[in-house]
């Protein structure tokens, strides 16, 4: 309405509620980027807004409409004459595939091989390209793009380095180390180091995106468990350093006064699991000295988690048991 009396071009208005569902669907605040695409889309409806119009309805669990606005996607647009309307048909297309070895995916790679073909640089192309050998690397990676990279770990790396205003490249990276190391006991040198890899940019990521809690669940869930892969590799002063390395960044983070609980909670629930194995072992200097620094921490805290922090905080004769261990 406000738009409306100021007289203000479609573009414009269309460009301000891009703006307002990009930045809401990254800090998870999934209805006010459902009403900025919907507002989008009724002033044009273009391949984008309703792919991140379905997207967001997805993340809600608003599945039958998503599905449905993915399918008008590439009923409209996968046969384009257009690239960046072929390319949305292929974000459409990925996000009905149900499998690794679908009818869907196996479109949008042949969407993408003449995509790919033509822009072989593009990032956004390349990331799409990623997530299918992502998903099932036995399948395409047989069918190589002439001058792109055939590994997804690799191609992320690349990418995420190179478009560090772009979090979802990095994302991906870490949900796909995170899945790779359900299997960490045949890695070989190659896996290690791209793991290694995936570790120093995850930290990166979290540096420049800590407000955003599905990267600083990813990336501390990624530590978490490449500590844990250390260990059963028989590297625990590596795996020592990791772990406080990892509580040194959180705690870096946590009294920004703009931080969000996600990297609070993360940081407290890692320094009270840590508590208790201080306490058995009767190193009670150490363990009051981190019962102090968890309650100072607590005052800067008023999430939803503070009632269960205090109580583990108040009986030290239980077991902590905040997070699983890695």
């Amino acid at each position: 309405m406000i738009a409306g009396e100021r007289n203000l071009p479609e573009s414009r208005i269309s460009g301000a509620n891009a703006v307002i569902g990009e930045c809401a669907l990254r800090t998870g605040n999934y209805a006010l980027a459902e009403e900025a695409f919907r507002n989008m889309v009724k002033l044009s409806p273009d391949a984008f807004p309703v792919n991140q119009l379905a997207t967001t309805l997805k993340k809600q669990g608003k599945s039958a409409e998503a599905t449905e606005l993915s399918r008008q996607v590439v009923a409209r647009f996968a046969d384009s004459k257009q690239p960046e309307e072929r390319f949305e048909a292929v974000r459409a297309l990925l996000a009905l595939s149900e499998a690794p070895e679908s009818k869907e995916r196996s479109r949008a790679f042949g969407i993408l091989e003449t995509l790919l073909a033509d822009h072989p640089d593009n990032p956004e192309y390349r990331f799409q390209y990623a997530q299918l050998l992502a998903g099932n690397p036995r399948l395409f990676r047989k069918e190589r793009i002439p001058g792109v990279e055939p590994n997804a770990v690799v191609l992320l790396l690349r990418l995420a380095d190179a478009c560090p205003e772009q979090p979802e490249y990095g994302l991906a990276l870490v949900e796909l180390m995170l899945r790779r190391l359900r299997y960490a006991r045949g890695f070989q040198e190659q896996n290690r180091q791209e793991l290694a890899e995936a570790v120093q940019l995850s930290e990166r990521l979290l540096g420049r995106w800590p407000n955003d809690p599905q990267i600083v669940s990813a990336v501390v869930s990624l530590h978490t468990r490449y500590i844990g892969f250390l260990r059963r590799d028989g590297k625990e002063p590596q795996a020592r350093r990791e772990t406080d390395r990892l509580l040194g960044i959180l705690e870096i983070l946590f009294y920004n006064p703009e931080i969000s609980d996600a990297v609070k909670e993360n940081l407290i629930g890692l320094q009270l699991q840590r508590l208790e194995p201080l306490r058995r072992s009767g190193k009670s200097g150490e363990s009051a000295s981190l019962r102090e620094k968890i309650k100072r921490e607590l005052d800067y805290y008023h999430g939803p988690m503070l009632p269960e922090f205090r109580k583990k905080l108040e009986k030290p004769d239980r077991a902590i048991g905040i997070f699983p261990p890695p």
